[in-house]
């Protein structure tokens, strides 16, 4: 999971979210059921790009690189179930696999949130040993997020151990190389699986730095 951040939306989508969330809060105050008016519009393909772009096609909790395989869902990071008159909220709206949307659920705890990469940094909070996640002492909403989402399930761990697999090379070639014009193009090749765009870019971040490659803040 890495730090995210929110795009601005479009002038025109911005009116068209403004127009839906009063009346969304119409129909809650009148007491009727919204589910039908919500679930056509939080999947609006206007936004669902802008939630894409922002994600950089992958899932915010994952970093599964989804539409690879998959449409990909559009989450409430703040359930809909719970919060109704957040549904239709940008900053509540996020791009995440199925499987991460379906462990998440509707379960929120106010004491204990779910980490939201749009408001903080991950990194302050989680650490990867290897494929594996873990959260630092004391941050027991990494422990709750990692356990909830199921965020070192069997297909995720393989899945990371195989991109790192295919960075060691290059990075022995880094460490072992003679001439520095070799060392930093493999520096380079290696930096660039460290961007935000790449998928699982926290374990490799993580990997990297374990190894003494210096890699910018992000």
């Amino acid at each position: 999971m890495i730090r995210l951040h929110r795009q601005q939306l479009p002038q025109e989508l911005a009116a068209r979210l403004n127009t839906w969330r009063a009346e969304l809060l119409q129909r809650i105050a009148a007491g009727q059921d919204v589910s039908d008016f919500t679930n056509v519009r939080y999947r609006d393909a206007a936004l669902k790009n802008v939630l894409k772009a922002e994600s950089h096609d992958k899932c915010i909790y994952c970093e599964t690189k989804i539409l690879h395989a998959q449409f990909g869902d559009v989450e409430h990071i703040r359930p809909k179930s719970r919060f109704r008159e957040r549904a239709l909220d940008h900053d509540n709206l996020a791009l995440s696999c199925a499987v991460c949307n379906n462990a998440k659920g509707d379960a929120w705890d106010d004491a204990i949130p779910f980490l939201n990469p749009y408001a903080e940094d991950p990194a302050q909070q989680i650490r990867a040993f290897g494929p594996m996640l873990t959260a630092l002492p004391q941050a027991h909403n990494a422990m709750e997020t990692i356990r909830q989402l199921t965020l070192n399930r069997t297909g995720l761990l393989e899945r990371r151990a195989e991109r790192l697999q295919n960075l060691r090379a290059l990075l022995n070639e880094y460490q072992v190389a003679v001439d520095q014009n070799m060392r930093r193009i493999a520096e380079r090749e290696l930096v660039e699986a460290t961007k935000a765009d790449r998928e699982f870019a926290f374990v490799v971040r993580c990997f990297l730095r374990e190894h003494g490659l210096p890699l910018p803040a992000y």
